[in-house]
């Protein structure tokens, strides 16, 4: 399995930050992201998608066109939305065509969606202020897409919590790349996301590797242990 783009927010500075490529992003920020400290799951820093008024979202180019690629999120719904909130979107190569979108209907199910049409409902409501992790496949190819979701205690699980399917025939094959925050605004909607990935297979919980190096305190070796990113 390779990770075939990464976005951790850990280098960046708090505040609304413009277009352009920024630390800690392995892809394009698009639209009006705030990169924030009040919502970290990982690390030092998540984006969170503006409230209501604006687009806000974070584009990732896979590194060439291709006919499937998995996709993670940790995802915080934020805010209420009185009604659905897309959060998450798949576009073929041009760049311009939805090929299918994740998003939260008003009472907390998540919505699997053929381009703009629901193909699938989680049966779990995602309450306001909770994380849930995404695994989201879509392979046009084959004109299908599955998404595993983790949530509660599960949340860095290997089993999901609960699976969806559906088809995937909106846009063109290949794919180009993957939006997360919000596309289009919607009134109070808000989400927080964090350790986004891009894959060539399932890409599981964000696990941070640990660096073991050895330290002198002027007589004896002692071991010490840093953190640093991993996927």
């Amino acid at each position: 399995m390779a990770i075939l783009r990464n976005a951790h927010f850990d280098g960046q500075t708090t505040g609304y930050v413009n277009t352009g490529n920024e630390p800690g992003i392995d892809g394009i920020v698009n639209t009006n992201p705030l990169y924030t400290t009040a919502y970290v799951l990982h690390g030092q820093a998540a984006m969170l998608s503006e409230n209501g008024g604006v687009a806000s979202t974070v584009r990732q180019n896979l590194p060439s066109p291709a006919g499937s690629a998995h996709w993670r999120a940790y995802v915080n719904r934020v805010g209420t939305n009185a009604s659905n909130a897309a959060f998450a979107v798949a576009r073929d190569s041009s760049g311009n065509t939805t090929c299918a979108t994740l998003a939260v209907g008003s009472s907390g199910g998540i919505l699997l969606r053929d381009g703009f049409s629901t193909v699938a409902t989680s049966s779990y409501l995602w309450t306001v202020g909770s994380w849930v992790r995404l695994e989201w496949f879509v392979d046009r190819a084959n004109s299908t897409q599955s998404l595993d979701i983790y949530h509660g205690a599960n949340l860095e699980g290997m089993t999901p919590s609960e699976s969806l399917s559906g088809a995937c025939t909106a846009g063109t094959s290949p794919l180009g790349n993957f939006l997360a925050g919000l596309n289009a605004a919607v009134t109070s909607a808000q989400f927080a996301v964090d350790e986004l990935a891009i894959g060539d297979a399932p890409i599981g919980p964000f696990v941070p590797s640990t660096i073991t190096v050895s330290v002198w305190d002027g007589a004896t070796e002692v071991a010490a242990s840093i953190d640093s990113v991993a996927t």
